[in-house]
């Protein structure tokens, strides 16, 4: 969505030689973000790197949009890490996952106590663009169906 609105759209990946790189619909979705990726070297906030912290403050905006591979690691060190400098947080809840759901839901509990909003991709979605009758809602709609839905039924 965010490459669809011309959001900014900022990627990161953390010791990547030994993980892996970010998840492949990203790289396909989102080529010039993944391109332009900060690569952290096993710092677990991505807000350590100052590059992207630097990068991030350059946008001039307030409100982000969270998402990590790991809830209770990635996605619980950004937003900590994003709250402490200033930012309003939001959480995309199942776009993140732990290796056990106490574990998840530990971290997402922790966050609602900091001040992070916690919601699924349909909430988050709806809150940016909230009318599917107008054609800027019908291709919200269209990214629901064909990138969300159609795969969450596999």
């Amino acid at each position: 969505m965010a490459v669809e609105y011309g959001m900014p759209l900022i990627l990161t990946t953390t010791m990547e030689e030994m993980v892996g790189s970010t998840i492949d619909d990203l790289q396909q979705l989102a080529p010039d973000a993944y391109a332009k990726r900060f690569k952290r070297g096993g710092q677990l906030s991505c807000w350590d790197d100052a590059a992207l912290t630097a990068a991030v403050k350059k946008l001039n905006r307030k409100n982000i949009i969270l998402a990590g591979l790991t809830t209770d690691i990635c996605a619980f060190w950004a937003a900590h890490d994003a709250l402490h400098l200033g930012y309003n947080v939001m959480l995309v809840a199942d776009a993140c996952g732990a290796l056990t759901t106490l574990s998840e839901q530990l971290t997402f509990d922790r966050l609602r106590d900091m001040g992070v909003t916690v919601c699924g991709i349909n909430q988050a979605q709806t809150e940016l663009v909230n009318n599917f009758g107008t054609p800027e809602g019908q291709k919200a709609m269209k990214i629901n169906l064909e990138e969300i839905i159609s795969k969450l039924a596999k």
